[in-house]
């Protein structure tokens, strides 16, 4: 097993991904598409490239040409652009009359009705489409809508009277003013989400501090009771971010739930943006999961499995995501129960899945899941499946991609290798991770404690083994709460694995007895 690269290598792996993504129907509406109404020689040779192709697990230049008669192997970069183009040109007829493909078609109709001089009749086109538009929220088509308005009107004696100039001037700073918030609010959102999949959590009081000033510098003080749907959900998300990324749950927790009530204020675009509201319940979930909060997290996660059935087939990005994170937080779950051994029934599917990737999921998705399987076989005391896993993270040469879970990845390494009695092989990968958690910046007070301890291991002896048990678990603890240190304790509970050494128990009996005593 290794790790997966989700980006396409060249042209021809683009097209082989594109036609690998597609449904039954989308690849009999291809069918039809290419051959209509003609019999011409190009059209039978994407037709036959489309077929074998879809043949095929990975594209090969020269069995194209052994199978397809008359193929030039010289053809092939041509053939594979067009076809490319053809197949999107298909799915966009395809879907033309969904959501905002729909609004695109529309304008596109008001702009060649205008070419041919029928003034009113596109203006009555564009005014039906920007009602659709705003019933969608889809404020920046809106605002183009509201520009060729006022061009036409410009220019054209169209019959409008009355205050026809004064409420397109109207709508337009209306809608201007909402763009402009949702474009500034969406950037401070995906600049926060950046600083996360490259460092994770803040790791020090200067971090903080750099993260705080960022974020409130021209930040939009917005009127959530007057604001749109869209302004709603990059305004909480911005909030997200910021508690997350500070470690704030509880602020995190507040406006992960106002994420979801902009559904419940726009219900119509739970099934218009679901990906955005399978997003918001996945956050909802996460956030309960920080608070350890079982009963409300078990409830919020039978809510998400709810969105299954909303899902239509030939929806493969949708499909994708709502696997993403159900088996996250299916994991979660069973984390905070400590029944880790009982989810290796199932865990079987998800690792296949993962090996596959059929949905695309990208470097950080693959290697948040393969923590977190990890996690689950060295909690049920699998421990070399456990390196296994780690080994997939450690191995991965990219250091731009969360570098805390590659930075606990190798300490969680280290102790499963202790587990095992891989005494000489631990000594010399104790120096190695200390390297290279000194190089990544990522030392803290409870790493400086666990190399201690670690370096300690080979020489202690079998009666005093115990004691520095004890004594590791004391230092931690009082760590534990310390809002910076802290974050080492949302990646590995060495608490419980420390306790379980001390108690010559399980690191399961001990999570799933802690569980039982929350709940009862």
């Amino acid at each position: 097993m290794k790790f997966i690269n989700t980006t396409p290598s060249s042209k021809s792996d683009a097209l082989l991904q594109l036609i690998k993504s597609m449904s039954k129907a989308e690849k009999r509406a291809f069918s039809i598409y290419v051959q209509r109404g003609s019999n011409s020689a190009d059209n039978t040779f994407y037709y036959n490239v489309f077929m074998e192709i879809n043949k095929r697990k990975r594209f090969d230049d020269d069995q194209l040409v052994k199978q397809i008669p008359g193929l030039k192997r010289s053809q092939l970069p041509n053939i594979r652009a067009n076809l490319y183009n053809q197949i999107l040109s298909c799915l966009r007829n395809l879907y033309s009359k969904k959501e905002v493909f729909g609004l695109l078609e529309g304008f596109d109709f008001a702009r060649i009705l205008y070419d041919k001089g029928l003034y009113i009749q596109s203006l009555d086109q564009l005014q039906k489409v920007k009602l659709r538009a705003i019933d969608l929220q889809e404020f920046f088509i809106i605002s183009d809508i509201i520009q060729f308005e006022k061009f036409i009107e410009s220019q054209y004696i169209t019959s409008s009277v009355g205050d026809r100039a004064s409420n397109l001037s109207m709508e337009s700073e209306l809608y201007f003013q909402k763009t402009y918030h949702i474009n500034v609010l969406s950037n401070k959102a995906l600049h926060l989400y950046d600083w996360y999949l490259k460092y994770g959590y803040i790791k020090n009081i200067e971090e903080k501090e750099l993260v705080q000033r960022f974020f409130y510098r021209d930040f939009i003080d917005l009127d959530v009771t007057t604001a749109s749907f869209y302004e709603l959900i990059f305004y909480h998300q911005c909030y997200m971010w910021y508690y997350y990324i500070i470690q704030d749950f509880q602020n995190y927790y507040r406006h992960c739930l106002k994420f979801v009530d902009a559904f419940d204020s726009f219900p119509q675009m739970k099934s218009i943006k679901l990906p955005i509201y399978m997003k918001a319940m996945h956050n909802l979930c996460n956030a309960l999961f920080f608070l350890d909060s079982y009963d409300r997290y078990n409830a919020r996660f039978k809510k998400f499995e709810e969105i299954k059935p909303m899902i239509k087939s030939d929806k493969a990005n949708l499909e994708g995501l709502y696997y993403l994170y159900f088996y996250l937080h299916k994991i979660d779950l069973h984390i905070l129960e400590g029944t880790f051994q009982k989810s290796w029934r199932w865990l079987d599917d998800l690792i296949e899945m993962v090996t596959l990737n059929p949905y695309n999921w990208d470097v950080h998705r693959l290697m948040v899941f393969y923590y977190k399987i990890a996690c689950l076989f060295f909690g049920g005391g699998d421990y070399n499946r456990t390196i296994d896993f780690l080994n997939l993270i450690i191995n991965h040469k990219s250091y731009d991609v969360r570098v805390d879970i590659q930075s606990y990845a190798r300490i969680l390494n280290l102790i499963a290798h202790y587990e095992l009695g891989n005494q000489r092989l631990l000594q010399y990968q104790v120096k190695s991770v200390y390297r290279f958690l000194g190089k990544m910046e990522e030392l803290q007070k409870v790493h400086q404690f666990i190399f201690s301890f670690l370096r300690k291991l080979p020489t202690m002896k079998l009666m005093e083994v115990k004691d520095h048990f004890k004594q590791l678990k004391t230092d931690l603890q009082n760590l534990e709460n310390d809002p910076i240190e802290n974050r080492f304790f949302l990646y590995l509970d060495i608490i419980s694995w420390l306790e379980s050494k001390i108690q010559n128990r399980s690191v399961e009996s001990i999570i799933h007895e802690k569980f039982n005593q929350k709940i009862h």
